[in-house]
C-alpha cells in the first residue's frame, strides 16, 4: 500500500522551489519551457516530470506562462551507480546518455526560448551537464538548472 501522503511530495517540493527562487531572486518568471531530466519513465510517475508538472502549475498561478515538455530522452539503460567518479566521467564522455526527441530535432523549436532543465536531486552533475549540453545543441537561448536536492559526492 501506498503512503497517501507520497502523492503531495512533488506539490510540496515544487512549491519549496518556487518559494526559495522568490526569496533568493533566481530570475525564473520569464522561463518559458520547464524540461525535467529524463529517465526512462517519461509519465507523471517519474520524480523529475511529477516536480516539473506542479511548478508549471504553480508558475501560472502566479502570472507566468510556462509548459513543461519532455524534450529529452534516456539512450542507455545502465544503472551508473555502483561505477567511481573516474568510471562515471568515463562513461559519460564515451556515451551519448542524452538526447534531443526526434520530433522535435531540426525544428528550432528551442530557439529564442529561455529553458530551466529540473531535476529532483543532483549528485555528481552528469545528468544535468550532458541535458544541458543537448539543450544548448538544439538552440535554447537560455539555459538554467534547478534541482531539489543534492547529494554528497562519495
Amino acid at each position: 500500500n501506498k503512503d497517501p501522503l507520497e502523492n503531495c511530495v512533488p506539490d510540496l517540493l515544487a512549491r519549496s522551489m518556487y518559494i526559495k527562487a522568490k526569496k533568493e531572486n533566481f530570475n525564473i518568471s520569464d522561463v518559458d519551457i520547464i524540461v525535467p531530466v529524463p529517465n526512462f519513465r517519461l509519465d507523471d510517475s517519474s520524480c523529475a516530470v511529477s516536480i516539473s508538472n506542479e511548478l508549471v502549475k504553480i508558475m501560472n498561478e502566479n502570472g507566468m506562462n510556462v509548459i513543461q515538455q519532455n524534450l529529452l530522452r534516456k539512450t542507455v539503460s545502465a544503472k551508473l551507480k555502483h561505477l567511481s567518479h573516474e568510471e562515471k566521467e568515463e562513461f559519460y564522455s564515451k556515451n551519448k546518455v542524452y538526447e534531443f526527441l526526434e520530433k522535435y530535432q531540426g525544428s528550432r523549436y528551442l530557439y529564442g526560448k529561455k529553458v530551466m532543465l529540473v531535476d529532483d536531486v543532483i549528485t555528481q552533475g552528469y545528468a544535468a551537464g550532458r541535458c544541458l549540453e543537448e539543450l544548448n545543441n538544439q538552440g535554447a537561448e537560455d539555459l538554467c538548472f534547478y534541482s531539489v536536492a543534492t547529494t554528497k559526492r562519495r
